[in-house]
């Protein structure tokens, strides 16, 4: 069967679901506001504290503080984390060290905490891209973001520009139907209209040069503490009803990729994203949320076949994360995702 592009994102916070879980949701309500507002407080508490001290303790001692800060996020969301095989057994101790020794990891994005759950095994730090629109989300989730990865700054991709008016005709003319889950096409959205101007893409190209470039130069670093470089090549979030195409960046920099299949499951129908929801109102939905569970799969290491290209090493990569999630790998993009905000006026 197709799968549409609103197959991959969810429009409202609340998802369709039982009446038994909607009842549920009723009536765990005022005790969620109750638990939503002590988790921000003790997340407040967790962020002053590292705030105050990290300054003051040597690199490996701020290690340890980091760490341990972190963990006490998992048990202040109710977050339980479960590093896993192919099949579902529970990853030995040396299986987890491929994790941990990685040198860049790609994985599926469903919530805007993933980075969390990965940083929880690594057992030190991990560098993340993060946009740079990421630092205009309040103090506390800006600190809890440095917290708990090394954020890696890079610009953030501008929405598409609108299609041109239609040239003048003295024919009648038929609007045709919006392309949508409902009308069965297939064409991404807005294909043709994002043919960018020349100025528009060589903003294109300079912001992805900046990003590879901002990525290299962390490779390369040395006399410094490994961190694994976590890089999430569908650019953007979706339900968890299928993978976008992955983004070939992570591909062009010649290294061994560790893929990891990441499941995040609740039990209230909310949504971990929405295409119009704001960090700060996902991570008050997650605070709500009376727990998390979320399964993170170490699959096998991919590495660049000689004389394959980037693209076709991120749709193998694609591939074996969708099969081990069983949902399809699409042709989808984050660029498709943003023409379709726009035809929906949520731009």
């Amino acid at each position: 069967t197709t799968t549409h592009l609103e197959d991959l994102c969810s429009f409202s916070a609340l998802l369709p679901s039982t009446r038994a879980r909607y009842a549920a949701l009723v009536v765990y309500a005022p005790l969620g506001f109750v638990v939503a507002v002590v988790r921000l407080l003790l997340c407040l508490l967790v962020a002053v504290t590292h705030l105050a001290v990290a300054p003051f303790l040597p690199p490996a001692a701020r290690a340890i503080l980091e760490s341990a800060a972190v963990r006490a996020m998992t048990l202040i969301g109710g977050v339980r984390i479960r590093l896993q095989t192919p099949g579902g057994a529970a990853a030995s101790p040396r299986v987890a060290e491929r994790l941990r020794h990685a040198r860049v990891v790609v994985g599926n994005h469903v919530t805007q905490f993933d980075s969390l759950f990965l940083r929880v095994w690594c057992g030190g730090s991990l560098a993340v891209p993060v946009r740079e629109t990421y630092a205009k989300s309040g103090w506390l989730l800006l600190h809890l973001t440095r917290m708990v990865v090394s954020p890696i700054w890079v610009p953030t991709p501008r929405p598409p520009p609108p299609p041109p008016p239609p040239p003048p005709s003295t024919a009648p003319q038929q609007t045709p139907p919006p392309a949508s889950h409902a009308s069965g096409s297939t064409e991404p959205f807005g294909r043709a209209a994002r043919v960018p101007s020349a100025p528009g893409a060589r903003r294109e190209r300079e912001g992805r040069a900046a990003v590879e470039g901002a990525l290299r130069r962390h490779l390369r670093r040395e006399g410094e503490p490994h961190e694994p470089l976590l890089i999430f090549p569908e650019g953007s979030i979706t339900n968890g009803a299928g993978l976008m195409r992955f983004a070939r960046g992570a591909f062009r920099l010649g290294e061994e990729v560790q893929p990891v299949a990441l499941r995040v499951t609740c039990p209230l129908p909310l949504a971990h994203d929405t295409l119009t929801s704001s960090l700060p109102r996902n991570f008050a939905r997650a605070l709500f949320q009376p727990w998390h569970v979320a399964e993170v799969t170490l699959l096998p290491a991919v590495a660049p076949a000689p004389a394959e290209a980037a693209e076709e090493t991120a749709a193998r990569t694609a591939a074996l994360i969708a099969a081990e999630l069983g949902v399809p790998a699409t042709r989808w993009s984050s660029a498709d995702k943003a023409e379709l905000k726009r035809r929906y006026g949520l731009l």
